[in-house]
């Protein structure tokens, strides 16, 4: 998976297509991505896709609001897409 999102975003998009037709024809399974935030001095642990996490609503609110600032300072605007798909 790290290697598929290096190729991705360095655009060698053939490669990263590449090693993923690899990974399923050898029947590699992906492993669920985690994620840690502190929110309020509490530490909060959740899966990828996990959008019954009680203060997800929360958390993607204020990553999105990071994600606004990073575009606007740097033009960045790759962070956390899990929250746009809510």
């Amino acid at each position: 998976m790290l290697l598929t999102n290096i190729y991705a975003a360095s655009g060698n998009r053939h490669l990263c297509e590449d090693v993923e037709q690899q990974r399923k024809e050898r029947g590699v399974k992906r492993q669920p991505g985690h994620t840690w935030i502190e929110v309020d001095n509490k530490v909060h642990t959740s899966v990828v896709d996990d959008q019954d996490h009680p203060p997800m609503v929360k958390i993607c609110a204020e990553l999105k609001s990071l994600s606004r600032l990073m575009h606007d300072a740097l033009g960045m605007c790759h962070i956390l897409q899990l929250c746009y798909m809510m």
